[in-house]
């Protein structure tokens, strides 16, 4: 099996690991009494939201030495992606890799089901076989470009195929000076008005009030509104962008302001440090106090719990 290094049974393709939570709706009125629940159809209605898999198959796969010898414990485990491996062998992992998929990856009937990922498997099956004859060899980083190309349509943070993670980074960019309180009126409106001119906040130009506003805490513990717009970041480097600001007082008017990114907070205590042997550590997190609290290591076998 081409996959692995030399003895050491090591994998070639993927490291997934996934956390999907998937809600279902089964029932239409929340507020039914627990008496008036039809059991029995609830049961039947929970059938009808489950995958009907192949238990045969799920039993071949989840016993079989091919998914032994793919267990690894990280990246390093992972081949040299510049290796060569025969065509033959690229489509034995292929078609292994989508079994695994359809039996041990919770969010294959999120993104398609089989519909979504059969089609994808045939795809990358036909661009493997127009690579040559089953002999001839091909890159590993070519294969995980086929099906990195072909499940293009995972949309999830934790879904890595080879080095190539398949999910959407966002940001959120935000104005810091300006501040908005939120008021309802007596008819139920809700508008956000600025804290030192009364000027009210009507949106960003190009996006709705909903998806232009976000609420925020001082350090004293009030709410408060920022203007602001959660992005896809495509650039890293990028910490800052401009954005015109629509407001209102005696009329609307229109001015260009700045958002900057909310950087992720770093581990401050390093190895090594004064500070690593603290559990507690006292700091700021955007100006609000917080108390940051350290992995435990693990209670040597003669140390009491």
């Amino acid at each position: 099996m081409s996959i692995f290094k030399s003895q050491k049974f090591q994998p070639v393709l993927l490291i997934i690991t996934i956390i999907t939570i998937i809600g279902f709706n089964i029932l239409d009125n929340s507020q039914a009494l627990a008496e008036e629940i039809d059991r029995i159809q609830l049961r039947e209605d929970f059938q009808q939201l489950l995958y009907d898999y192949d238990s045969s198959e799920l039993q071949e796969v989840f016993t079989s030495e091919y998914l032994e010898k793919l267990k690894v414990d990280g990246p390093e485990d992972l081949i040299d992606r510049q290796e060569y491996i025969t065509i033959e062998e690229a489509i034995a992992d292929t078609e292994f890799l989508f079994k695994t998929l359809k039996y041990g990856y919770a969010g294959y009937q999120f993104f398609g089901g089989d519909q979504k990922f059969n089609t994808a498997e045939t795809n990358i099956i036909q661009n493997l076989e127009a690579e040559g004859t089953p002999e001839e060899k091909i890159k590993v980083d070519k294969l995980d470009s086929f099906i990195n190309s072909e499940l293009a349509y995972i949309k999830d943070n934790h879904f890595r195929v080879g080095e190539i993670m398949q999910g959407v980074d966002y940001r959120l960019f935000y104005n810091e000076g300006l501040k908005f309180n939120r008021e309802i009126t007596d008819a139920g409106e809700i508008n956000y008005i600025e804290k030192e001119s009364g000027h009210e906040f009507q949106r960003l130009a190009g996006y709705e009030l909903e998806e232009s506003i976000w609420p925020f805490i001082d350090r004293d513990g009030n709410k408060h509104y920022h203007p602001g717009l959660l992005l896809e970041t495509t650039e890293k480097e990028q910490t800052a962008i401009a954005r015109e600001i629509q407001l209102k007082s005696d009329q609307e008017y229109t001015e260009e302001i700045s958002l900057t990114k909310i950087q992720q907070q770093e581990n401050e205590s390093q190895l090594g440090s004064p500070e690593k042997d603290e559990i507690y550590k006292k700091t700021e997190i955007n100006g609000i106090p917080a108390i940051k609290i350290r992995s435990l290591h693990p209670l040597d076998s003669n140390q009491e719990a």
